[in-house]
This record gives C-alpha cells, structure tokens and sequence, in this order.
C-alpha cells in the first residue's frame, strides 16, 4: 500500500480564461487569500455544531466540527482540503478540478494524466446569518478552461445547529448545443481525528459515507455526500478515488467491513440543454459532518422528594456522548413560569403544599437538547398548631 505523504495531481493541458478586466478585478476584491491555502478561500464561521467550512475559488472544499482540533478532510491541518468537484465533457478526456497542485497539502497524485485545475471566475463573501430562512452562503464560479463556454457555478449553505451543508452545483452551458458531461464530488476522509475508517451506504435517501464503526454498526460518526438526485458512488481506498474520477462512471462500490485509509464520492450523468445563453442543468448535495453524538442535559444534584425548604438548589451539566462539556448554556424553568438563562447551581421557589417541577435544557455547539432533563419537588406544609 503507498505512503501517503504529499502526492500532488498530475498536470493537463492548462489554458487560462480571459477575463475582462471589470470582471477581473471584481473577483480580485472577492477573493481574499486566507491563512494555510496558496489558494484564496472563503470561511463560514458558526457557533456550530460544523464551525467552519472552507470553500476554495477553484471548488476545493474543507469543514471542521466545533468539538475536533483537526478537519474533516485529508489533509487535516489544510484548507481548503482534498475534497472537491470535478467535470469531465463528453468526448474529452480532461478531467476539470480543484488546484490542488496549489493547496498546502495534498495526496491526490492518484487523478488522471489530463487533468486541469479550474480556472476561477469569482467567489462572493460570506453572506446570511445562518438561518433556516437566512443561511450562511458562499457562491462560487468558475471556468472549464479548454471546455469553451461551460462554467460551474456552487453555491454552498449552512444554517447553525445543523448536522449537514448543503451545495447547489449548476453546470452552466453557453454553447449553442447541448453538453453530455460527469460531474463529481469526492474527498479524502479524516473522520473523527483519524484518517481510517469503514464505508456505509443508504439507499433511501440514496447517501455514500465514510463511518466509524462497520456498516456504521453500532450508529457512530459520519462524514458523507447525498442527493435526491440518482448518482453513481464509490467508497474505497482514497487513492482508488481519485484514480476512478476519470472520466468513466463510479461503480456503486462500498467496502463496508474494510477499515482503511478511505475517501468517498458521488458522480453525476447530466444533459446540460444547448442554447447558448446561461443554459443550466443542476443537482443540489448534502454534505453530512456529524459527530453522532447526542447532547444531553443532567441534573446531577437536587433537593428530596419532599423538603421544608423555601427554595430548592439544583446543580445540572451537559454531556456530549456522555461526556461533560464546559461550552454550554443553559435555560431553566421553574413550574409554568417564563424560562430564563440560567447557571449551575440555580435555586428555585417553589410553591407549598403543590408538586413543583424544575425543567433544565442545553444548547451547545449550535444543538438545542430537545429532551430537556426534569425533577420535581414537594414543599411540605407547616403543620398548625392546636
């Protein structure tokens, strides 16, 4: 089996686009180098639970999860990383992709012999405020350099608290006739701080993942791509990735017992419509980053069943797979009362001679608990005296 290390993609043919000059100097304003890439990035920043994704200009990708201190793709200190999309025209053998050449770690030595790096158009900031109805958005266009007129324009999401980004990727033909091509979106795993893992696919909704465990058996972490949209998938040994985004069909293969040094990918048959104006042919992506651990909410210290005290005392924490976790905040609720935020320990008043019940709920990571932890309390009545 070959080393890893820093393997670098073979180079193609190479053509650069002519930009005009309006235009190029508005993709020079949008696209600000960012620190560890020789290529310029875009960063969407959240509380979580995926802090970061990185969208490269030239449609290299990268994502990191709140609780890791690596990324979620090969190389695990790189960003961008070794993840990416990637168009091979019906007829050509050239294979279109990121510049990974250019990324300050790469191990994709494995692409085809004619393969070109993308040439990029432009890249918007960041946009959104993360959402459901206002996501956090980066769109991004470029250049089949010696595929005259065909463009692909990705326009990456993310609302806080979720588990997945999503990627809207547009073929883009201004050709007067219609262009057969493969499209692709593979990367290198690096799940869970560790560049093994074991395969797993779904069949509805049709998903390919790299996973922690066999089958994802017990449930554990996942890293993976899906799409309503029918497509082909592999899940192999990295570098038998990269050497079947080749311009032919990935295999629907999975290797779901294998533990090894995996990467996985998706590919696309489209039909992009002639015209040449802006025809457009699309697929909408789900990208999973999930830890696969829940977040809890405990109570680890409260009062008696029943007590003669006023106010009782709760401490609480919460945990993330099991384990405490010191980055969260916390709502507490007494009876029917407004919740309000709140800190361990909290005291509550009760009232006397009633059931009271004290309600707790975490958020942590962008996630909200959604089974608040519960206990409830008695204040005994003062007998009267005779």
């Amino acid at each position: 089996m070959q080393g890893k290390g820093d393997q670098r993609p073979r180079r193609g043919r190479r053509r650069v686009v002519a930009l005009g000059a309006a235009a190029a100097a508005t993709a020079a304003l949008a696209l600000p180098a960012g620190a560890g890439a020789n290529v310029p990035f875009q960063d969407i920043n959240s509380p979580g639970p995926i802090s970061n994704v990185y969208v490269g200009n030239e449609l290299s990708c990268q994502a990191k999860l709140t609780q890791d201190d690596v990324f979620s793709y090969y190389p695990s200190s790189s960003r961008p990383g070794d993840c990416g999309t990637f168009l091979q025209v019906e007829g050509d053998p050239t294979v279109f992709g990121p510049d990974f050449q250019n990324h300050d770690g790469t191990a994709t030595g494995g692409l085809p012999g004619d393969y070109e790096p993308w040439d990029p158009v432009s890249q918007t900031g960041v946009t959104g405020s993360g959402t459901a109805s206002d996501p956090f958005s980066v769109t991004t266009r470029v250049a089949a350099g010696t595929a005259p007129n065909l463009f692909v324009r990705e326009t990456y999401t993310y609302v806080t608290g979720a588990r997945h980004y999503n990627v809207l990727i547009e073929v883009i033909n201004n050709n007067p006739g219609a262009r057969a091509v493969r499209l692709y979106h593979a990367a290198d795993c690096y799940l869970a701080g560790s560049d093994f893992g074991y395969g797993f696919f779904v069949a509805s909704p049709e998903a390919i993942f790299c996973s922690e465990t066999p089958n994802n058996s017990p449930a554990g972490r996942l890293l993976g791509f899906g799409s309503s949209t029918p497509f082909n998938y592999i899940e192999s040994f990295y570098n038998t990735v990269w050497e079947k985004t080749d311009g032919t069909n990935y295999p629907n293969t999975v290797e779901p017992d294998t533990f090894q040094d995996n990467g996985i990918g998706v590919q696309f048959n489209l039909t992009v419509p002639g015209g040449g104006s802006n025809e457009i042919s699309s697929i909408d992506l789900s990208s999973t980053v999930d830890s696969g651990d829940v977040l809890e909410t405990q109570i680890t210290k409260g009062p008696k069943k029943k007590t003669k005290k006023k106010k009782a005392t709760f401490e609480f924490a919460a945990l993330l797979g099991g384990v405490p976790i010191a980055n969260a905040t916390f709502t507490c609720q007494v009876n029917s009362k407004p919740p309000v935020a709140c800190t361990s320990p909290f005291k509550a008043k009760g009232k006397k001679g009633k059931k009271n019940t004290f309600t707790v709920q975490a958020t942590a990571n962008g996630e909200t608990d959604t089974t608040p932890a519960a206990q409830q309390w008695k204040i005994k009545k003062k007998k009267k005296r005779k």
